[in-house]
């Protein structure tokens, strides 16, 4: 993968800092409380925890990998949805007091994987013959995921409840693709999809997908799923601007009249060093690797906005970094920032020559990052702006 905004912030000294530094300045009910989770995990032969449940499936040692639950206290149980509005210090938090539950298992290891498909919370026992210790564990943050533990058992204590229609489609033999059509018309989101396309409970072959490939891959099938409807829609027909920030990611989404296409641009505010991304009418071939996973996740909320309102059109999607966002925290960031953005009503332009005035004095890197558009360059306006 060739990420140029990953490798300059993986190389940013400011984004490497010890866990400390941020644990340091929390309030001390949240450090007493920290403590106590590590007490409760620490040195310990079993550990019983709740998850949401979260399962996962490491890339290592593939196809015998290490996987199991993310545990935590019962009060922070949460999916993705949930973290949104969080500050990145109470993210960061909360991360820290989860466990990861780990233990080797087969790619056609069925005892765990059922239960992931629950729509309540789990609770979870872990038990090895040998103590964990998770004192030492360093937790210098560069991506936030906790401590983790290996275990030689892992097993479900409470009764977790399956939707009968899901319990159907993990029962029948079919491929992914034939099985996403029944997810999205009963309203079950990208992350329980997700969920269980890593358990290995979808597909003819049933088997365990590495957690990181499977969140890319659901934002794709999904995507694409959509698109299939999308491009039978007919065209917008005035031009729209939609803007969300968090955590120090400001996006702006521009929606033009046209045929589907769909461009991504990610920029650092500080260095200007930007990336670009972007697909026609019949979609991409090959993966999006100047940007990773978050161009997937960011595609995916405007193809669920397209689907909603009926309509099908070109869409830039301006991703501006700022210097406060120092750890990276995911791509269900990128995801719920836009889905975030697309709920909000839009601004509705008159000409292209207006969008860029306005956006000119909201985003520091907009007239330079745009200028390369190739989308934007297809209009007939398109000189008048650039």
């Amino acid at each position: 993968m060739n990420c140029p905004i990953a490798k300059e912030l993986s190389k940013d000294p400011a984004r490497h800092f010890p866990s400390y530094g941020i644990y340091k300045n929390l309030k001390p009910e949240k450090i007493e409380e920290r403590k106590e989770f590590i007490k409760l995990i620490n040195n310990q032969k079993e550990v019983d925890l709740y998850s949401f449940p979260n399962f996962f499936v490491g890339e290592y040692a593939y196809p015998n990998p290490l996987a199991g639950y993310m545990m935590t206290s019962e009060n922070l149980i949460g999916n993705p949805r949930g973290w949104y509005g969080k500050s990145l210090e109470e993210f960061i938090f909360e991360r820290s007091m989860s466990l990861r539950a780990k233990e080797k298992m087969n790619v056609n290891d069925y005892e765990l994987q059922l239960s992931s498909a629950s729509t309540k919370p789990l609770y979870l026992e872990a038990t090895t013959s040998k103590q964990i210790s998770v004192e030492k564990q360093k937790q210098d943050i560069i991506e936030p995921s906790g401590f983790s533990g290996l275990f030689e058992k892992v097993k479900v204590l409470s009764n977790y409840t399956v939707p009968k229609k899901v319990e159907n489609i993990i029962d029948d033999k079919i491929k992914v693709s034939e099985a996403l059509p029944e997810f999205i018309e009963n309203g079950f989101d990208n992350y329980y999809f997700q969920n269980l396309l890593s358990a290995g409970l979808l597909g003819k072959e049933k088997k365990l997908v590495p957690t990181k490939w499977s969140i890319t891959a659901s934002d794709d099938l999904i995507a694409k799923q959509l698109l299939d409807n999308i491009r039978h829609y007919d065209q917008i027909d005035s031009i729209k601007f939609f803007e969300n920030e968090y955590l120090d990611n400001h996006f702006g989404i521009i929606i033009l009249p046209g045929p589907f296409s769909y461009e991504q641009f990610e920029t650092l505010e500080s260095s200007g060093t930007s990336s670009q991304e972007y697909e026609y009418y019949k979609g991409r071939k090959k993966y999006a690797s100047k940007q990773g996973g978050g161009y997937y996740a960011a595609r995916l909320p405007v193809c669920e906005y397209l689907d909603k309102i009926k309509k099908q059109a070109r869409v830039i999607m301006v991703r501006e970094i700022g210097p406060a966002y120092t750890v990276p925290v995911g791509v269900w960031e990128v995801r719920e920032n836009v889905r975030n953005a697309l709920e909000k009503q839009p601004l509705t332009f008159n000409s292209l020559n207006d969008l860029k005035t306005f956006m000119k004095a909201r985003f520091v890197r907009s007239q330079e990052t745009l200028k390369k558009s190739i989308l934007a360059s297809q209009l007939t306006l398109a000189k008048a702006w650039f």
